[in-house]
């Protein structure tokens, strides 16, 4: 055996490997990233010279570099235990996989026996090994890119059965391998035996996809749940403290309206004077700047309102239907979400901004219509119409939850913007 290229051949797989978990991880932000990858590159290198030099079982040689993985992930690199174990099988496995693969089917073609073209140093050894580390490359860039277009959750119990279901995958390639390797003849049915193991954990990575996205989902939607929670507590808040409002207008009347009768007997005309004015200009800001029958529907309204003038916006309201086949609950969280939506647009505008908000019935569904003042072409800019808040788990749910109460009445909801006015519109059927 040439021990020079044996060294260049360990040099280019380090290099694989270690652009494999460099590029599925992110570094730790202690150091620098080129001084983790250089240091994880150093130690695989050397793992990879010394099993040149001791002849170990396939056992022993995969406890060993799985073990020195996990050390390298978990000291330099960001992610969770199970995921680094679960990535340190796969790595393995697929130089396992891509070896094996390679150098029988090539031994069938070009006619070598097995054992002489992964000892030898000769052309057709060279030919495999770069075949192999071609192949590992583009494997694990289709597993990096799968990581950057996906977030892998699995909980543990599907972390350990994918786990188990690897190692066996592996015992399976160095059984075939060994049979191979000492027996020094070529079986299409050992063959047959790796293409299905090979699919089998194609099969399997695509598995690991599935569980994660529909664990991503189930998390999602119990975010939404948990979002939609707080924003029914916010709702019905707002209807006490309109109640409460409501009761201070009623009582502060009644004190005034002693008042004035106690200063009538007196005769005071000032006094009088004062305090119907008092009574004109002040109480009635308490009063609320929409007046409709449905309560909690109201509180909305003239919580966003408020909240609008607060911000030096300017919000009107043009209310000729109150929905009421539409429950009271659905509407505010409907209603809360979409003038938030229009509030916040407006807080990024340099200049003076306006809502407005439409509510009517036409044809057997209720119309709601909110317009507000922008700046930018928001859907050139923004098509998807994402959050821009930094918290995107607890503050993406808003238009998901608006979309979820517009399906439940059977309705549609459109978003346009001409010049520089964006309109939404809501249509729910009766």
């Amino acid at each position: 055996m040439n021990y020079m290229m044996e060294t260049i051949y360990n040099l280019i797989e380090s290099m694989v490997i270690t652009g494999f978990i460099s590029g599925y991880f992110d570094v730790k932000p202690k150091f620098s990233k080129l001084i983790y990858i250089t240091i994880s590159f150093a130690l695989i290198f050397g793992f990879s010279i010394a099993m040149t030099a001791v002849d170990l079982s396939w056992a022993m040689t995969f406890i060993l570099f799985i073990s020195l993985l996990m050390l390298i992930l978990r000291t330099f690199y960001q992610g969770n235990l199970l995921e680094h174990l679960l990535i340190s099988i796969i790595a393995f496995l697929i130089l396992a996989m891509t070896d094996l693969c390679t150098f029988t089917i090539l031994s069938r073609i070009l006619g070598v026996e097995y054992r002489e073209l992964v000892t030898k140093s000769t052309f057709s050894r060279f030919l495999a090994v770069l075949i192999t580390k071609s192949m590992y490359l583009i494997l694990s860039s289709i597993i990096i890119s799968f990581k950057r277009k996906y977030t892998l959750m699995l909980h543990r119990i599907e972390l350990f059965m994918i786990s188990s279901t690897l190692i066996v995958s592996g015992i399976l390639i160095s059984i075939v391998r060994n049979i191979i390797y000492n027996t020094q003849e070529y079986y299409n049915d050992f063959l047959i035996i790796l293409l299905c193991v090979l699919l089998l954990n194609i099969v399997q990575y695509y598995t690991i996809i599935y569980i994660s996205n529909k664990n991503t989902k189930e998390k999602n939607i119990s975010l939404m749940q948990k979002q939609i929670e707080m924003q029914e507590d916010s709702i019905r808040n707002l209807e006490i403290k309109y109640d409460e409002t409501v009761k201070i207008r009623h009582d502060i009347k009644s004190y005034i309206s002693c008042a004035l009768e106690l200063a009538e007997q007196g005769n005071n005309k000032e006094l009088i004077d004062y305090l119907n004015e008092l009574s004109e200009d002040k109480i009635n800001q308490i009063v609320s700047y929409v007046k409709i029958e449905r309560k909690m529907l109201g509180a909305v309204i003239n919580s966003k309102v408020g909240l609008a003038e607060r911000k030096g916006f300017t919000m009107k309201c043009v209310i000729l239907n109150e929905m009421d086949n539409i429950k009271e609950l659905d509407a505010g969280i409907l209603l809360a979400n979409l003038l938030d939506n229009a509030i916040e647009a407006c807080d990024r505008n340099s200049g003076n901004s306006e809502i407005m908000l439409k509510i009517w019935s036409d044809a057997g569904y209720y119309c709601i219509e909110i317009s507000n003042t922008v700046e930018i072409d928001v859907l050139d800019e923004n098509p998807n119409l994402f959050t821009s808040k930094s918290n995107k788990e607890l503050h993406g749910v808003g238009l998901k939850s608006v979309r979820d109460i517009v399906d439940k009445y059977n309705g549609m909801i459109n978003f346009k913007q001409k010049a520089n006015t964006f309109y939404v519109y809501v249509s729910l059927e009766k």
